[in-house]
Order: structure tokens, then C-alpha cells, then sequence
């Protein structure tokens, strides 16, 4: 059991620097755009794939196949860069919105050319970076692990969720939506981890977690 606030810290600091040169650069040359429920990481059936700037709001990334929420961002975050770099022709992710979010789509010509222009590289490799931790860091909460170590390494994860999230679900859906595990070996676990003190819920919110 591993405390992620610490390791996570950083990178976030270091994203937010870079994600706010990017954005400098990027905004003026993109078009605004409201996503309120979904939308898809493709932005039309043209060939011009597009990058999303989240500007506003909290979203979650799910997989198109079966639903499993893959991961959750708060603006500000950029969108959509694999399919941009590499594209498929095909839309395995969907974006769901969990609070109004604002977003900007920038061209890739445009894209191409502000980041040339302005040397912004480091910053394009850093958000990537970031986007790989994530995706990597979910991979070793769910491969070849437990029950008990998946539930607690989600129960962390929400933990560091804004409080109003934390509010409107509950730990087991939370947990559930992230991991495919069962209702019932989530509900036995979260319940174990309740009784030997480590975590505390309230009607099914997680409240805390009671070691450091």
C-alpha cells in the first residue's frame, strides 16, 4: 500500500507550468467549443484530426468497448494527442464530461506552427510524459495484482479527488467503474478495510484514509 500524493505532486506541478505555455501559445488560434455529456477524441470525418484544450471543468476518459473509466482530468489538460500524432482512423476512447466543460480545438496546421514557432517541444514531450504516468499508473493498480491491493490503490486515487466528487459517488462505484471487479468483492473489501480502521465511509463515501 503506497501513498500517491507524494509522487504525484510534482509532476503536477511541472505540468501545470508547461500546460500554461502551451496554452498561451495555443488558445488564440483555436475554437471554443462546449462539451456538457460526451464527445470523441476524433473531431471530424475529414482527416483533420484536432487537439482538445480543456479550459473548464472535470472530465473522465472511458474505454469505448466496455465503458471502464480509464482515467479522470481536471482542466486545464490537453486532449486527444496519440490520435493527433498517430492517428487510427478509429475512436477507441470516449470523453465524458462529470461537470460543464469548456473546451478549444486547435488545428494540427496551426498546432504544427505555433509549436515551431515557439520552441514548445519540451512542453508537447512533457504533457505526453504526464499522460503515460497516468496511463501507466493505472496499469500497475489493475495487472497482476490483488482484489484488495486494486481496491486500495483506487480508494487512494479518490482520495485525492475534489471533495464534491468524492460526495456525489460512492467508493464502490468509484472502484467499480475503474476496475471491473465484482459489487461483491468490492463491498467485502471495502468493508474488511473498514473494520481493521485504515479507511473511513459515511453511507458509502469514503471519508478518509486513516494511516499515512
Amino acid at each position: 500500500m503506497t501513498n500517491l500524493s507524494e509522487q504525484s505532486g510534482r509532476s503536477e506541478e511541472l505540468l501545470a507550468i508547461n500546460i500554461s505555455r502551451l496554452f498561451n501559445a495555443l488558445l488564440p488560434l483555436s475554437e471554443p467549443q462546449s462539451l456538457y455529456r460526451s464527445g470523441s477524441f476524433i473531431m471530424d470525418s475529414q482527416g483533420e484530426n484536432g487537439i482538445w484544450l480543456l479550459t473548464e471543468g472535470r472530465i473522465v476518459i472511458r474505454r469505448r468497448s466496455d465503458g471502464l473509466i480509464l482515467a479522470s482530468q481536471q482542466a486545464p489538460i490537453m486532449l486527444g494527442m496519440a490520435e493527433f500524432f498517430l492517428p487510427t482512423g478509429q475512436n477507441f476512447y470516449d470523453i465524458e464530461a462529470i461537470s460543464p466543460c469548456t473546451t478549444h480545438v486547435i488545428k494540427k496546421t496551426d498546432f504544427m506552427t505555433v509549436v515551431n514557432r515557439d520552441q514548445l517541444w519540451e512542453s508537447v514531450a512533457v504533457v505526453e510524459a504526464y499522460i503515460i504516468q497516468v496511463m501507466s499508473q493505472r496499469d500497475r493498480l489493475i495487472t497482476s495484482r490483488s482484489a484488495t491491493d486494486m481496491v486500495w490503490g483506487h480508494l487512494e486515487l479518490l482520495q485525492q479527488e475534489p471533495e464534491e466528487i468524492r460526495k456525489r459517488i460512492s467508493a464502490a462505484q468509484y472502484i467499480r467503474e475503474r476496475t471491473g471487479l465484482s459489487r461483491s468483492t468490492v463491498m467485502d473489501t471495502l468493508a474488511r478495510l473498514k473494520r481493521q480502521g485504515v479507511i473511513q465511509l459515511q453511507r458509502g463515501h469514503l471519508v478518509c484514509i486513516c494511516i499515512d
